[in-house]
């Protein structure tokens, strides 16, 4: 057994090298930095009950309890492995590298055609095709049940008519230890589960990737941290510290939650800090209903904003003036449901999600449909940043909804519509599709997008449109 000396100066020696090396590659890799408050952010969540593997984050879904993971007093020789070892550390703990990934070929066809007068399409039909290669690589090194180390790269590779595009970047990479089997640590980038909303989270407030609602489950890139896990009974404590900024020029931020248990309901609560940010407090709720629906639930108050934002200025360029507002207390708030119903008899599943997202630092319809277009004069002229105006953080309410299902009469075809709408400007999009999926590798699609809205909306910025896309995916794990 090593002494627990020598697990502290083994913790700090890797606590430094990864954040040295890490936080350089992820702040050269990683777009959108100085969003990673993540005002849109999204996140999974675990609804409790008999189905609540069904509502699992993918990521939480297949690790082990952390107490698992970490436990243990040293590294074991073979004759102890072979006599000693619980079952579970025989599991978790490997000989050498294990090394693994994915990779997803696709490729579209699509037509669209807008409205008389609006678009580049001018009512008329409009091809456009493209091809896209999307994969990932991990590594991941358990020597002894208290210690693991891993990396993920990924990359993407776009071909249309503008021409071939790539890139590969650092998903993650991190190493897990603990200390005296109390308390512990997860050091490098990596992936947080923070918020549990679904299509929006505005509680993720230290990932940097956002939610994108039309894949909602999709992977998101997450900050260079040090995380500290801590149990005790019911109660799940977790204080991260966030380095961000770019070599020579660090920012620290503080961000500790709590998560706690009550009956079959899980109840969070965090705060996060940094000195030239607004601090944020957030509450999250995940329970269910009837045993089958799954409900969540997020509040967020931000005492100032990251944002600057305009008003009406008759007589100034574009008829709008920037500003910045450090003092106002906004409130950010989101609720939904999902369910899964399957046949009793196995004839037919139905699989459904709907989610409400108040913005409290966004603009209301009126101002929205009148000014939108100039906002984006604005960040053309530099005087506003992108980041002021993302896609889904204008508006001050939004919704989405999906549902799926699968048919023995349907035989592997699987129907689906998504509807994602701004409440406030009026403007929108709905898509109904159909995919196969009695293939194991290859998964052909058609799908049908209308986008409604006026002129200058935010979610048709050229007004209507409808889009048929056919396309077909081949991908595979390894």
């Amino acid at each position: 057994m090593r002494a627990a000396g020598g697990t502290a100066r083994r913790a700090a020696a890797l606590m430094v090298f990864v954040l040295l090396w890490a936080a350089p590659l992820a702040t050269g890799w990683a777009a959108a930095d100085e969003m990673d408050t993540g005002e849109a952010g999204q996140g999974g969540f675990d609804a409790p009950g008999d189905d609540a593997w069904l509502w699992a984050d993918p990521d939480e879904l297949f690790l082990l309890d952390e107490g698992l993971l970490f436990g243990g007093d040293g590294l074991f020789s073979e004759s102890q492995e072979a006599e000693s070892a619980a079952p579970h550390e025989v599991f978790l703990v490997t000989e050498g590298v294990d090394v693994g990934g994915s990779y997803d070929l696709s490729t579209n066809l699509a037509w669209s055609r807008g409205a008389e007068g609006s678009g580049s399409s001018g009512g008329e039909l409009e091809a456009q095709r493209w091809a896209e290669l999307a994969g990932s690589l991990f590594f991941d090194y358990r020597p002894s049940v208290d210690f693991r180390a891993f990396a993920k790269l990924k990359g993407d590779a776009v071909l249309d008519e503008s021409g071939p595009q790539s890139k590969i970047w650092l998903h993650e990479l991190f190493a897990d230890f603990d200390v005296g089997d109390r308390a512990f640590f997860r050091v490098g980038k990596q992936t947080v589960n923070w918020g549990v909303g679904y299509f929006f989270s505005p509680a993720d407030i230290i990932n940097i990737g956002r939610i994108d609602p039309e894949e909602p489950e999709a992977e998101r890139e997450g900050p260079v941290a040090v995380r500290i896990h801590l149990l005790a009974g019911r109660v799940n404590y977790d204080v991260y510290t966030l380095v961000h900024g770019k070599p020579g020029d660090y920012r620290i931020a503080l961000a500790p939650k709590a998560e706690f248990v009550y009956g079959g309901s899980e109840v969070g609560l965090g705060l996060y800090y940094r000195a030239d940010r607004a601090p944020r407090a957030m509450a999250t709720l995940s329970t269910s209903l009837l045993g089958r629906v799954a409900v969540f639930g997020e509040a967020v108050a931000s005492f100032g904003s990251d944002k600057r934002f305009v008003k009406e200025a008759p007589g100034t360029l574009l008829g709008l003036s920037v500003y910045e507002d450090p003092d106002t207390v906004r409130f950010h708030f989101t609720a939904g449901a999902r369910v899964n119903h399957s046949d009793p008899d196995g004839r037919f599943t139905v699989m459904a999600a709907g989610q409400y997202y108040y913005n409290g630092e966004g603009y209301d319809g009126e101002f929205l449909k009148e000014n939108l277009g100039k906002m984006y004069g604005l960040v053309a002229m530099g005087q506003l940043a992108s980041s002021d105006v993302l896609p889904l953080t204008v508006g001050r309410h939004y919704a989405a909804l999906s549902v799926s299902g699968t048919s023995s009469s349907l035989r592997n075809v699987t129907p689906s519509v998504f509807w994602l709408g701004n409440l406030s400007d009026g403007s929108g999009m709905v898509t109904f599709s159909l995919g196969y999926t009695g293939w194991k590798d290859v998964r052909p699609s058609v799908s049908v997008s209308r986008m409604y809205g006026a002129a200058g909306s935010e979610l048709a910025p050229t007004g209507p449109s409808t889009r048929f896309t056919v396309g077909v995916s081949f991908g595979r794990s390894f």
